[in-house]
């Protein structure tokens, strides 16, 4: 059985292999796609385009990186989210579904779907604020 010390000596080496890997991850990602952008060329395109790599240059920077960050910023949103609430209630098993965020998100949306036109944006909106009435009145 490891010691506390060890552990804590193990930590700062995973968190480097866990980043490293997240920026493999991104690049991976920002290269791939219908318009395939070569990994040893994303440097050149991303910092100093050429003539010839302009639309590369528009797919990475307006496309393809916003989605990136934007996909890494809500897994991180979710991930302080999840263990906010384990901590809260001091269980490992927590999830929405313990306070019934998941049951209100629910509600809400059947309520959009058999009351409203049932469109992605009404049923999406009507389950947040589904969950968001299961929190606060919860």
């Amino acid at each position: 059985m490891p010691t506390p010390l060890a552990v804590r000596r193990r930590r700062p080496a995973g968190l480097v292999v866990l980043l490293a890997l997240l920026g493999v991850v991104m690049m991976l990602s920002s290269a791939s796609g219908a318009f395939s952008i070569p990994l040893e060329d994303m440097l050149r395109v991303l910092f100093r385009p050429g003539e010839q790599d302009a639309l590369a240059h528009r797919v990475l920077v307006d496309v393809r990186l916003p989605r990136v960050v934007l996909g890494m910023t809500a897994g991180a949103g979710l991930a302080i989210a999840g263990t906010a609430m384990q901590a809260l209630f001091r269980n490992p098993l927590a999830d929405p579904g313990l306070i019934g965020i998941s049951s209100g998100a629910a509600v809400g949306a059947v309520a959009a779907i058999v009351l409203g036109e049932g469109g992605f944006f009404s049923v999406a909106g009507a389950a947040f604020t589904g969950s968001l009435l299961a929190t606060w009145c919860g």
